[in-house]
């Protein structure tokens, strides 16, 4: 086939390798010399001729690397979906860990075959066939490969039409009616199975925002790719939100609803109660961002870890969303962000939290509201003040800063079992960022089942709590 381009997908490593500056953007115009480009650059372009594509566009050479001028960078940035999108196939560097690793590996032929022969010890019978499956090929050479771990290849992958995974141990084939491989030329067996990227893919080029299908609805795809996204890896935590842009342009034209942050507008309330896996527990040190990305109601916010969702079967709300309002850095509504808030109506209770030793090395027990207990395993924080943690004088100092707002309760109400009265329920725990204007910033979630206790200490009693109001989160 002639004609179209091919674009690269390739780990940068030390990023040593030759770059497109304004100092040598005139001479890149006459040509490049072959043997001046990486090893996983010049295999590129082989792969290019013998497809017999003219044109293969690579990131370091088709986008300005200058750090003092990113004007080209965030323009091309927010056009990725264009590029990646209509390109006629993707290199996958799968294997590559560095620019100068190449596509070709050494490789053993035997490992691609599949079937083998055993006799069955009687000489007039014939030698019985048995196919070979490996059940993690594709984790193994697909979805856990160095490239594909990276966040920005995430989008790169999800935006192509068509894609070459040059893997360590055999070429693999994925676009959005087939995966297949060497091994397996007529497509990988059900057996194996296929990554969530992969079903997404085909899924969100043909399903509606309006599919009754739970497994195929756009917004249960995108909170499924949101996990896998805050599962990769980012070098730079600026790019946050812009390495997401491509993908969230893709679902915006299949939702026909307003992205916000990482969410979507219709039933963001929802959507405000994501929580990071794994992480229940009080860091030492936080890790604090050198770059603003997105307010903290926003799963975008967190720098590491990976972010999740727990829905109830049937729900109530009991806190609405209000008002959004979000800067940005350009005209690019799924770009950068340099700053926002959210105003939520709805109860805004004093959260009582109990130790059963001090942070940082401590967790917290229990938390009281208004009548209402929290478990140990019902509370998941994940963004706390490092000044929290200089001392026992400061922690108390701070202590009772945090609230509790509900957002949803099981429409299922109260029920009782061994344990006594229980209401299912899932809020945001805040924490008061600013004082003197009453502004809140989302530090964790409470969930699952708040057990009927005792009220709060009598002396724990503070300005903010008093019924249904407008609560701003930053």
């Amino acid at each position: 086939m002639c004609g179209g381009y091919m674009t690269l997908s390739h780990c940068w490593g030390d990023g040593q390798h030759i770059k497109l500056r304004r100092t040598c953007s005139e001479s890149f115009k006459n040509g490049i010399a072959l043997e001046d480009l990486p090893r996983t650059f010049q295999d590129a372009v082989t792969t290019a001729r013998r497809l017999k594509i003219s044109y293969l566009w690579i990131d370091s050479l088709c986008i300005l690397q200058d750090k003092d001028d990113l004007s080209d960078w965030f323009r091309e940035a927010a056009d990725m979906d264009r590029i990646y999108g209509q390109s006629y196939c993707n290199i996958s560097a799968a294997a590559a860990d560095n620019a100068s690793v190449g596509l070709f590996m050494t490789r053993d032929p035997r490992n691609m075959r599949t079937t083998i022969d055993f006799g069955t010890g009687v000489s007039s019978e014939e030698p019985q066939k048995f196919e070979l499956l490996n059940l993690h090929l594709w984790y193994t050479h697909v979805t856990r490969a160095p490239l594909n771990c990276r966040v920005w290849v995430m989008q790169e992958r999800f935006l192509s039409p068509r894609i070459l995974h040059f893997a360590k141990d055999q070429l693999l084939w994925e676009c959005r009616e087939l995966q297949a491989a060497e091994s397996f030329p007529n497509g990988i067996p059900k057996a194996i199975g296929l990554d969530t990227m992969a079903k997404y893919k085909r899924y969100v080029e043909h399903e509606t925002a309006a599919s009754n299908n739970a497994d195929t609805k756009p917004i249960n795809i995108w909170m499924d790719i949101a996990h896998l996204y805050s599962a990769t890896k980012l070098t730079f935590a600026s790019d946050k939100l812009v390495a997401l842009s491509g993908i969230a342009k893709k679902f915006k034209q299949v939702m026909g609803d307003d992205y916000i942050a990482g969410m979507w507008q219709k039933d963001i309330e929802t959507q405000l109660l994501w929580f990071v896996s794994g992480v229940a527990r009080f860091q030492k040190r936080p890790q604090v961002p050198t770059h603003y990305r997105a307010p903290s109601w926003a799963w975008t916010s967190i720098t590491r870890g990976e972010v999740k969702w727990h829905y109830f079967g049937k729900k109530s709300p009991t806190a609405r969303v209000t008002n959004i309002q979000l800067d940005y850095v350009s005209e690019d509504k799924t770009g950068a962000i340099t700053g926002g808030y959210l105003d939520l109506e709805g109860y805004l209770k004093p959260l009582y939290v109990r130790w059963d030793t001090f942070p940082p090395e401590g967790r917290p027990k229990e938390a009281l509201v208004e009548g209402l207990k929290f478990q140990n395993g019902d509370l998941k924080f994940h963004d706390m003040d490092s000044e929290l943690y200089e001392d026992v004088e400061t922690l108390l100092e701070k202590v009772d800063s945090f609230y509790y707002v509900p957002v949803q309760t099981s429409s299922e109400g109260i029920e009782i079992g061994s344990t006594g009265s229980m209401l299912k329920g899932r809020g945001l725990i805040l924490q008061l960022a600013v004082p003197d204007q009453g502004l809140f910033r989302r530090v964790g979630l409470a969930e699952g089942g708040m057990q009927l206790c005792e009220s709060l200490p009598p002396e724990y009693g503070r300005q903010f709590g008093e019924g249904w109001q407008t609560i701003r989160i930053i």
